[in-house]
């Protein structure tokens, strides 16, 4: 999932606080010249609430093991990109939470995606992997909108005009809501933290928003403060909120045009107002691909095949 659509999904509050704050995700890479690579992926949420009662009504809560496995199955399901799962193992922890951990192999980085909205969001989806005339590699992991609608869309509908009285009416009341919101979406997304490090072909030459690590290694976080900052800056901010409003969306919904885009959106969440980019040498490869595939799907668990095949 793109992490931008993530983030705008975040604006609805009945969902982003419950969801959002849930998430502790660390996925490192290693890459190869030609863009083929391993994956090391970690991921760490609150099971469900143990009590629950809807309406008076109280339901049974799930088996948390049960829970912890639907995730794990969740993530292969909605993951794409992946030519061999090495390891695939979940648990639940004393203190209420499952840890989800997962290794594998993809042949191709920009055809890798590891999980979807309900996993959180491990900056896999919308990377680009190219080669410069001077015989470097580039990677860019791209923050576009993956779900714009687009002139002529068959649920497109024309939403009327508003006036300018009418615009800032509806700025007010999303701000007073806001206002009121903020304080909890501070509190509940604090914990939510992601982080990728990669671990390029060759010796960094430059990088913009990734974070140095090493001479080969460059890494990529993202917080729920930094969700938290831009919807503040989006309702607060008189140019922006009018952008949205005026074309039709809901502030505090998530709906509409996305008011930053870009470099823009990239300055705000990760500091730079440039491209989400690392530049090396291209290198030798780390390992060899075929060897670490075989090797991989002949020591797969006997649980690892039977969860695959379910």
């Amino acid at each position: 999932m793109k992490i931008q659509s993530f983030i705008r999904a975040g604006a609805a509050l009945t969902v982003a606080v419950f969801l959002s704050s849930c998430f502790e995700i660390t996925n490192n890479v290693a890459l190869n010249p030609d863009g083929s690579g391993k994956f090391v992926y970690k991921t760490t949420m609150p099971s469900m609430p143990m009590n629950l009662n809807f309406g008076g009504e109280d339901v049974e809560a799930p088996n948390p093991a049960d829970l912890a496995k639907t995730a794990a199955k969740e993530l292969v399901k909605s993951s794409e990109g992946v030519d061999v799962w090495e390891k695939l193992e979940f648990k639940t922890t004393d203190d209420g939470k499952m840890t989800i951990f997962a290794s594998g192999y993809f042949k191709d980085v920009t055809k890798l995606k590891l999980g979807d909205s309900d996993n959180g969001p491990s900056f896999t989806d919308g990377m680009t992997f190219t080669k410069t005339d001077d015989g470097n590699v580039v990677l860019e992991v791209k923050m576009d909108m993956d779900d714009k609608k687009k002139p002529g869309d068959a649920d497109d509908e024309e939403k009327p005009k508003l006036t300018d009285e009418e615009v800032m009416a509806k700025i007010k009341e999303s701000r007073a809501q806001w206002g009121a919101a903020k304080g909890m979406m501070t509190g509940m997304l604090g914990t939510m933290k992601v982080d990728m490090n990669i671990k390029m072909p060759g010796k960094i030459i430059s990088s913009t928003n990734f974070k140095k690590k090493g001479d080969d290694v460059a890494g990529l976080s993202f917080t729920g403060q930094s969700m938290v900052d831009m919807m503040d800056k989006v309702i607060m901010d008189d140019k922006l909120a009018k952008k949205v409003v005026s074309e039709g969306g809901d502030l505090m919904g998530g709906d509409g045009p996305p008011p930053l885009e870009g470099d823009a959106m990239n300055e705000l969440i990760f500091g730079e107002k440039a491209p989400i980019k690392v530049v090396s040498e291209a290198g030798e490869p780390s390992f060899d691909y075929a060897e670490h595939v075989a090797k991989a799907k002949a020591g797969q668990s006997a649980e690892l095949k039977a969860l695959l095949a379910e």
